[in-house]
């Protein structure tokens, strides 16, 4: 009796079980290789290794940020110093009052100053400290702005040729000079701000850069602070000056230490 040919026609379809066994095959060699590569192996009913101290905070504070900004009508645009609306996290506002307090300045350069509700902050800041003034910037000349013997207003860009020297004839020979940076946003020109002012800031005070943290409506200022400070060794991002937590300036209190 002769051998029977396990063969398929030219018409027939060859059967689909290896190629099927085949694609279930490389499957589990997909999940078995992206398990390895996490450390471990799981059951489906094995739970997950606890989350960090660290993830736990990072997340907590994601979560806060997050709820202050999409409701900031009653949070950040609804903070006031003695009836003035102040457009500033409270809990940076506090560090401001710490830093004053610890090396008050002679001089605070403030970029942006819009209706002048920061400024009237520093302002009795200075008050309590019995010394400072401020000399603020805005392109617009708002009339409604609060007036005081410690604050002089100037109309014009941040970054003119015209700014800079007024500001630079304004301080007395001597004066220790802090600058907070709170006008455009954007990275071109926060980057030129701080090429600019780093120089008239003393050894030891501080160059902040407000509003770096992510967020749609401030785009690169936390990109301008990365490339400032690679090329610029005589500032460092003060740390401690995040200790709440949340701050609306993350790497951006930049102090001078040579």
């Amino acid at each position: 009796m002769g051998q029977v040919e396990d063969t398929v026609g030219p018409n027939q379809r060859k059967p689909l079980v290896p190629v099927i066994g085949m694609g279930l095959l490389l499957f589990l060699a997909g999940v078995a290789i992206g398990q390895a590569w996490n450390g471990r192996w799981f059951r489906a009913d094995e739970p997950r290794p606890p989350k960090s101290e660290s993830e736990i905070s990072a997340e907590r504070i994601e979560g806060f940020m997050t709820w202050y900004y999409e409701n900031q009508q009653t949070t950040f645009s609804n903070t006031y110093w003695r009836g003035m609306r102040v457009i500033k996290v409270p809990l940076d506002a506090w560090i401001f009052q710490e830093i004053i307090h610890e090396n008050p300045p002679d001089v605070l350069i403030e970029t942006g100053s819009y209706k002048g509700g920061s400024a009237n902050y520093f302002a009795s800041l200075f008050d309590m400290e019995k010394r400072g003034r401020i000399l603020t910037v805005e392109l617009e000349n708002f009339t409604d702005r609060p007036r005081h013997p410690r604050i002089t207003y100037f109309t014009g860009s941040s970054v003119s040729p015209e700014i800079l020297q007024s500001f630079k004839k304004s301080i007395r020979p001597g004066e220790k000079v802090m600058v907070t940076l709170d006008s455009d946003h954007h990275k071109d020109h926060v980057l030129k701000e701080l090429q600019l002012y780093s120089s008239l800031v003393t050894v030891g005070d501080y160059l902040v850069v407000e509003d770096s943290i992510k967020n749609p409506n401030y785009p690169g200022a936390m990109e301008a602070v990365e490339e400032f400070l690679k090329n610029n060794s005589n500032y460092v991002a003060d740390k401690s000056r995040e200790k709440f937590g949340f701050t609306a300036n993350p790497n951006g209190w930049l102090k001078r230490i040579r």
